[in-house]
């Protein structure tokens, strides 16, 4: 057995991780839509011996508003680029956040192109 496949069948770290960008990932519950999203999610390994994983973040990219300055256009507020972080919540959290998190958490797991870039990560890995 040659050095590379020595390296290449050794069993992954705990801690090994992609980050997967996804785009117009769309929530929908009970038949109701609540929209698209953009943003990168941390794809971590949830267990070695079957190599599937979890997601321990994920961060959203959107708009965020901000007050004009008064002697621009008073009363205003501009479109900035902006971005939220959500951390996986606890289980027993109820916040808003925390909610979001699983809607989109959910979506990434049905998502193609999530398991594809982790089944492609696992097979270089």
């Amino acid at each position: 057995m040659n050095a590379a496949a020595a390296i290449s069948r050794q069993p992954l770290a705990d801690s090994h991780s992609i980050n997967h960008t996804f785009e117009e990932l769309e929530i929908e519950q009970d038949g109701l839509f609540f929209g698209s999203f953009w943003g990168t999610a941390e794809l971590a390994l949830n267990d070695p011996a079957n190599g599937d994983f979890f997601v321990r973040h994920i961060v959203l990219r959107g708009d965020r508003f901000v007050s004009m300055p008064s002697a621009l256009r008073p009363g205003r507020k501009a479109r900035v680029p902006g971005f939220m972080a959500l951390t996986r919540p606890a289980k027993d959290d109820s916040t808003f956040q925390a909610h979001l998190f699983r809607a989109i958490e959910l979506a990434i797991y049905a998502d193609e192109t999530a398991q594809a870039a982790w089944a492609n990560e696992m097979e270089a890995a």
